[in-house]
């Protein structure tokens, strides 16, 4: 299946200079010393207190590695380690999750995915406007702007139930972005939002809670008994999430952070062995059919889809609007290189899951702030780093490099760093 991807991909993004055959599957000896000294510099180097690696080939999981803490000493207590058993919370990665839910809902006949979202919330003010389709490419002009819906949404005392949360969110939608921010189709730029209306179409539809339905119809069939909707604080067997905003800095634990809220757009926790399980699964026809597969990897627009300007001091990513194309399918970046993928962040934890053209899956999962400076770059650069050992002679782009322009620009450098 990896290879009639690829050969759509071909087609419709000309990557064909990246052609790689399938590469072996175990490591060599000096593969594997090398992978685990980069692993281990990202600790050394306090990138992260902690990190958990995985790489799987030819649908079979290869090498996993985990080094640091999942908590630091404090209170008396000591370090406690990372194990490769260790979960974390994913952050966007969970997106991956939501569009396949989605796919799977419309080969079921449960849902269209270009039928209008007022088909499934009619109360959404602008659900008129938009698919489904272009909730989950990232093109339905949702604001992307959290701030205030989080505001608006998050109250003190409120209660977390979800059906109340679903209301007070349609709501806040309605009062404090009643206009889109461009027109659905015309434009692409990532927004949370798109992901929670989708994972509230999930819930509607099935009658089930988000969790559920992938538990019942994704975690079960594929073995994935470490995922589920994350915790704060985090479980004793759990990761605890960290900050630092320059290198020399300590580590200071991040701030508590609503999961309910999160939800479909960033709210999954996991580990290296499920998330692993996962990408074998899906590139091998488990979960979706290769129509399906190819669907969930389509640019819309053919790539031609010009992306919007954002808000620089706004809590989620944006682009500035210089000409590019997306290059966003349903819940994968995909550039045109030789992999797609999906990074993720939230409070405390940076991760990426990069799946290659020849057979090749990576997982990161670190306890450390995705806007941590400079390290910010570091884990979504990691797995094309890695990869590059494994395959010297195949060019890969950074992950950074191709996502440069859909981050906020780092902070003015620390004046007592200069």
């Amino acid at each position: 299946m990896l290879a009639g991807w690829f050969a759509f991909l071909l087609a419709g993004c000309g990557a064909g200079s990246n052609v790689t055959t399938q590469l072996p599957g175990e490591l060599t000896a000096a593969q594997t010393q090398a992978i685990t000294a980069l692993v281990q510099q990202q600790v050394t180097s306090n990138v992260t207190p902690g990190i958990a690696v995985g790489i799987a080939r030819g649908g079979k999981i290869v090498y996993t590695q985990a080094f640091g803490n999942r908590r630091l000493a404090g209170g008396g207590t000591p370090n406690e380690p990372v194990l490769i058993t260790t979960p974390f919370a994913l952050g966007s990665m969970t997106k991956e999750f939501t569009t396949t839910a989605i796919l799977l809902l419309a080969a079921s006949g449960q849902v269209s995915l270009d039928a209008p979202l007022s088909t499934y919330i009619p109360e959404y003010v602008n659900a008129p406007q938009m698919t489904l389709r272009q909730l989950a490419t990232m093109t339905a002009g949702v604001p992307a702007n959290d701030g205030p819906l989080y505001e608006a949404i998050i109250t003190p005392g409120a209660t977390p139930s979800q059906a109340v949360l679903s209301q007070r969110t349609i709501a806040a939608l309605n009062a404090a972005t009643p206009t889109l921010d461009f027109a659905p189709g015309t434009k692409m730029a990532y927004a949370n939002y798109g992901m929670w209306l989708l994972g509230e179409v999930i819930r509607r539809v099935t009658g089930m809670s988000y969790a559920g339905f992938l538990t019942q119809n994704i975690f079960a069939k594929v073995g994935m008994t470490s995922t589920y909707l994350f915790n704060f604080p985090p479980l004793d067997n759990e990761a605890e999430g960290y900050a630092h905003d320059y290198l020399p800095d300590p580590f200071v634990p991040s701030p508590d952070f609503p999961a309910i809220y999160l939800d479909a757009q960033g709210g999954l926790e996991s580990t290296v062995h499920d998330i692993l399980a996962w990408d074998i699964a899906l590139t091998s026809g488990q979960i979706l059919s290769s129509a399906q597969y190819q669907t969930m990897l389509t640019v819309p627009g053919n790539g031609t889809i010009p992306t919007v300007i954002g808000d620089p001091n706004g809590e989620i990513l944006y682009r500035d609007n210089d000409g590019s194309p997306t290059m966003y399918g349903m819940g994968w970046f995909v550039p045109g290189a030789n992999y797609y993928f999906h990074p993720g962040g939230t409070n405390g934890f940076t991760s990426q899951n990069a799946n290659f053209n020849d057979g090749t899956s990576i997982v990161i999962l670190t306890n450390q702030h995705l806007n941590s400076v400079p390290i910010g770059d570091a884990i979504p650069n990691l797995a094309p780093q890695i990869y590059r050992i494994l395959a010297p002679g195949v060019t890969t782009p950074d992950a950074f490099t191709i996502l440069k322009q859909l981050t906020v620009p780092p902070p003015t450098p620390d004046p007592l760093e200069e």
